[in-house]
């Protein structure tokens, strides 16, 4: 009788486990003499080789966000199917779905998946960014004509914003992403890093430089100052420091009005945004008069 011995076959992907007497289970076979296996069929057995699933997040290069929750490398089998994908995540970016490239050559990978690459595989995240509505709120002052949200695409330039609103008194500073905060000042080429609807608001200050020009009425002030500058919504400080001076008269303060109805005082605020006049008021001096009477040396009051 003669002995024979096998080869070994090859399956890509798979390893040989050997010749059986079974296709599942039985006796190992590495050689036998012919007349046992007359008439008989060997098996092959097979065993799935494992290779390496890996998942890369493929953050896009003007992302200000890392990508989160990207799944973990994981073994798999040749021919084996994998149902599911975790799905990463973004702020402000829309997942795509897993591509077998990190750019626009790889084909997208969709569920569910049969591994039939020979060696390990790395998936790659694509993203969008995503796009939302920017309004304008001129927080107290008026939107210039025509003035429509816009919408913007996040982790870009804001690009053209909403045109100068107006508001008498007040000069516009630019828009801001929190009210009243100029630290959060936004323009055409600041980077949008809020993911979700928003809105810019209007940052405004105070008009300087308002004149204030003074109505002595006859009177004169030290220096000859004829004006002095305040600020809408501020105090006529500087105003209320100057006292003019006039003969036979006691200054009796300053007024917005020459009817002397709306006297400045240290309470009173900058409302006209205009320059205007400030006018001095003057009481007729009082003085005491005596009369002697020289016949009697008396003093009679006046």
């Amino acid at each position: 009788d003669s002995t024979v011995e096998f080869g070994d076959p090859a399956l890509v992907g798979w390893t040989f486990q050997g010749w059986f007497l079974a296709a599942e289970g039985g006796t190992a076979v590495t050689s036998v003499v012919m007349d046992d296996v007359n008439g008989k069929t060997l098996y092959a057995h097979w065993k799935a080789d494992e290779y390496k699933l890996t998942f890369n997040g493929n953050k896009p290069a003007n992302a200000s966000n890392n990508v989160t929750s990207v799944p973990t490398a994981t073994p798999v089998a040749y021919d084996s199917t994998v149902d599911t994908f975790d799905t990463p995540a973004l702020v402000g970016w829309a997942f795509q779905g897993w591509y077998t490239a990190a750019d626009s050559t790889g084909s997208k990978v969709e569920t569910p998946y049969k591994y039939v690459t020979v060696g390990n595989v790395t998936l790659y995240a694509h993203w969008e960014a995503n796009t939302y509505t920017v309004s304008f709120d001129a927080n107290g002052g008026a939107l210039a004509s025509g003035t429509t949200p816009i919408t913007v695409t996040f982790d870009l330039p804001y690009g053209t914003l909403a045109a100068t609103p107006t508001w008498k008194g007040w000069v516009f500073q630019g828009w801001t992403l929190e009210k009243d905060n100029k630290d959060t000042i936004v323009t055409s080429s600041t980077k949008v890093v809020t993911a979700k609807a928003h809105t810019l608001y209007a940052y405004w200050t105070p008009k300087t430089g308002i004149t204030v020009t003074l109505v002595l009425d006859g009177g004169s002030v030290t220096g000859d100052v004829t004006s002095v500058q305040v600020q809408f919504t501020g105090s006529y400080a500087d105003l209320l420091a100057i006292e003019p001076t006039k003969t036979g008269y006691d200054f009796a303060g300053w007024f917005l009005d020459e009817a002397f109805a709306n006297e400045i005082t240290a309470e009173t605020t900058v409302e006209n945004a205009d320059d205007h006049y400030a006018y001095a008021k003057y009481d007729p001096h009082k003085y005491n008069v005596e009369f002697v009477d020289a016949k009697f040396n008396t003093t009679v009051p006046g």
